[in-house]
């Protein structure tokens, strides 16, 4: 004896024949298979509710991703509209971001005030490019000096630059 059940699976079609042997010799391996059928059937569904999770999560990062690059450059066109020099660096001491004053002002070093560069980096550079006037002639002790002043800032700070 055979049936046939039509189902609908998100909009598509799946049809599920089986038979049903009556004599006890078969009726075991019948049984088997109609199992293995039953679990494969069950797992494609699984397999397919989990891709379109994954689809719907995929999904879902790259929205927020997007919307996080938005974010980013709404903040540095912000940013980059302050008339005085900003830079801002992370706990290791790398550029995180700067506007175009900040290299305005440093233009002896512009070429490598870039994302992820220290400001160790920037400063030696500007030292052996004569960019700081008070550090010729002692230049490695001016460079610990102006570290340690980055690292525990106390209020206003001038710093004269060689273009005056």
């Amino acid at each position: 004896m055979q049936e046939s059940y039509f189902g609908h699976l998100d909009k598509l079609p799946l049809t599920v024949i089986f038979s049903v042997d009556t004599t006890r010799q078969h009726l075991l391996g019948s049984l088997l298979r109609s199992n293995h059928i039953a679990i494969g059937f069950m797992a494609s569904l699984i397999i397919m509710a989990l891709g379109r999770a994954l689809l719907r999560h995929s999904k879902q990062l790259f929205e927020q991703r997007k919307a996080a690059e938005l974010a980013e450059q709404r903040l540095k066109l912000a940013i980059d509209t302050i008339p005085e020099g900003f830079a801002l660096y992370d706990a290791d001491d790398r550029l995180v971001l700067c506007n175009t004053a900040y290299k305005a002002v440093y233009a002896t070093t512009a070429d490598i005030i870039a994302e992820g560069v220290t400001f160790e980096q920037v400063l030696r550079t500007g030292v052996a490019r004569g960019q700081y006037p008070s550090a010729i002639g002692r230049e490695d002790e001016w460079v610990a000096e102006r570290l340690a002043r980055h690292r525990m800032p106390v209020g206003p700070f001038e710093q004269k630059i060689d273009d005056g």
